[in-house]
């Protein structure tokens, strides 16, 4: 889908990545605002239906988004699910430093190895 100039006007104006969401984001995917979007994907309202073991990888240096709503999620997680909060690992990507395989892509491998363990 092509952007609209509106929309374009509304991405170069931003200068936080709230005002991006409430500008651009939202009203493009049928949001009210920002806070509108931020409530309805949260994962926290997602997180009781989950019945499978689930693993919830996050990075305290995510620049985009704070640590805290991660923080406040722990409340939501039942007994089969496992959180890793690390301190660093930024947006998404959690790069491992001196490994050509993302730190995500290990935890993952080893948190999988242990449910299949325990399964044995």
């Amino acid at each position: 889908m092509r952007l609209a100039d509106p929309e374009r006007a509304a991405i170069a104006a931003a200068r936080t990545i709230y005002a991006f969401d409430d500008t651009f984001v939202a009203p493009r995917n049928g949001f009210a605002d920002a806070n509108d979007y931020y409530a309805r994907c949260s994962a926290s309202g997602f997180l009781p239906g989950i019945g499978n073991p689930t693993l919830l990888l996050f990075a305290r240096d995510d620049p985009w988004i704070p640590a805290k709503p991660y923080e406040d999620a722990r409340r939501h997680l039942r007994p089969n699910m496992e959180m890793v909060l690390s301190q660093g690992g930024g947006h998404v990507g959690f790069h491992g430093k001196g490994s050509p395989v993302p730190w995500h892509d290990q935890t993952i491998a080893a948190w999988l190895d242990a449910i299949l363990q325990l399964r044995q």
